[in-house]
């Protein structure tokens, strides 16, 4: 199972950027409209880091992946 870290990273990212803990009007409508202008918003962030080509953060390495690896493991005791 993902760490739990793992997995809420990225949302946190936008609830802090985007102030999604809080819709700003009140109505559904409104409400899912201010949403798809922030998924834009994010689209936009993310095209604007692919075009200046800054590397994505380093994922971890599973547990498998580090058994594969040529260079030796270190066991926890």
């Amino acid at each position: 199972m993902p760490n739990g870290r793992v997995l809420r990273e990225p949302f946190l990212k936008r609830v802090r950027g985007f102030d999604l803990r809080h819709a700003r009007y009140r109505g559904l409508s409104k409400t899912r409209l201010q949403h798809l202008f922030v998924a834009a918003s994010l689209n936009m962030v993310r095209m604007g880091a692919w075009l200046m080509q800054q590397p994505h953060a380093q994922t971890r390495r599973s547990r498998l992946k580090k058994l594969m690896s040529p260079e030796p493991v270190q066991i926890a005791a």
